[in-house]
């Protein structure tokens, strides 16, 4: 069995049944992680050369854990860590299953040519800016590139890091969406 058929058969195990949306969704980082045996590389059919926030095998760190949460809910972004690390499924096998299935893409600013050519090919996509870096990429983007990126399509949240969850803000927005935005970014962000 492939690792996108075992990704599929532990969603339906879990019994997450995933929305299904044609709209291009693009959850935006910083950079990739300092570490880098924690940065998913792509292949080349894949926009970007590293997914964000996604660990090669699943490793528990809070920004993976936070990604996951907003997919799937805290309760299921535990168990499907778990899941597709005892099953052995990687980082780029789950971000490959999330783009060709829900057209979901994990891009950091730091790749500007690539955030750049994917937005001149999906002029449309939602943005989830995550940290201030990508929030002030898209601004200039928008504003000296002339992109059709409208208001209501880039939504904006803190950077799931670490040093960031001393604060409550932090907490409210990842942890438990309780936010001015969590019900637009729940509504376009959430699979399940």
């Amino acid at each position: 069995m492939n690792n996108m058929a075992i990704i599929k058969r532990i969603l339906t195990e879990k019994k997450l049944v995933l929305k299904d949306s044609d709209e291009v969704r693009l959850i935006l980082g910083q950079s990739p992680y300092p570490d880098t045996s924690k940065r998913t590389i792509m292949n080349s059919n894949y926009p970007f050369s590293v997914a964000a926030f996604v660990t090669p095998s699943f490793e528990e760190t809070i920004q993976l854990f936070c990604v996951m949460n907003l997919f799937f809910g805290l309760d299921n972004a535990k168990i499907l860590i778990n899941e597709f690390k005892n099953s052995n499924v990687s980082g780029q096998d789950f971000v490959c299953y999330l783009g060709s299935n829900f057209n979901i893409y994990f891009g950091n600013v730091s790749e500007k040519n690539n955030v750049s050519n994917f937005l001149t090919s999906h002029p449309n996509a939602n943005i989830l800016c995550c940290g201030r870096a990508s929030q002030k990429y898209i601004k200039y983007l928008k504003y000296i590139k002339n992109f059709k990126i409208f208001n209501k399509r880039v939504f904006n949240i803190v950077y799931p890091g670490s040093f960031t969850f001393s604060k409550s803000s932090t907490v409210k927005q990842w942890l438990v969406f309780s936010h001015a935005n969590s019900k637009p970014i729940l509504k376009t962000f959430r699979l399940v």
